[in-house]
């Protein structure tokens, strides 16, 4: 996902998160599938979003811009033929990012983050250590850095728009 400055220039969408709570820790998505065998997520958690000044600003500008997002495809598609059928009962593909856990209501919602990979399904990550050194690591073993029930702040890279049903 880019952000365009001017006629000619995009740069990448970065976002630093507040230091927020993993309640689950690191998450695989289903290997049935081969596309998701190396793929990993956290669930960075909005618990405490009332009472934390940081996190409650970064649950706006996410909600902010899902608004945003949300109306703009529905103003792109919503005359063309094929897509048209999809916005028919107010249904819009777009997938928010925030996501409210309705069938455990005791929890608070969640931003799912992926966790990338190069395309030798080696995960790199830098990891910023409280001395402010930045340690990189090829093929790191996450398992071995995120757990559950800690706090994180994330640097992440937006790289796209998911929608539902294609």
């Amino acid at each position: 996902l880019f952000y365009k400055i001017s006629k000619d220039v995009d740069i990448d969408l970065i976002v630093n998160t507040p230091k927020m709570f993993i309640p689950f820790g690191l998450c695989k998505y289903e290997e049935n599938n081969i596309k998701n065998k190396y793929k990993y997520y956290i669930d960075l958690s909005f618990m405490n979003y009332n009472n934390n000044h940081n996190i409650n600003m970064f649950y706006q500008k996410i909600t902010g811009l899902d608004k945003y997002i949300s109306e703009l495809v529905r103003d792109t598609y919503e005359s063309h033929p094929v897509m048209a059928n999809i916005f028919k009962n107010d249904n819009n593909p777009y997938i928010n990012q925030i996501r409210n856990n309705k069938d455990k209501t005791n929890l608070p919602s969640t931003f799912k983050i992926k966790i990338t990979k190069n395309d030798e399904f080696d995960v790199v990550c830098k990891i910023h250590n409280k001395d402010g050194t930045i340690t990189t690591k090829k093929n790191c073993n996450l398992e071995n850095y995120i757990n559950p029930n800690m706090y994180v702040s994330c640097i992440i890279r937006c790289n796209g728009i998911w929608f539902q049903n294609n």
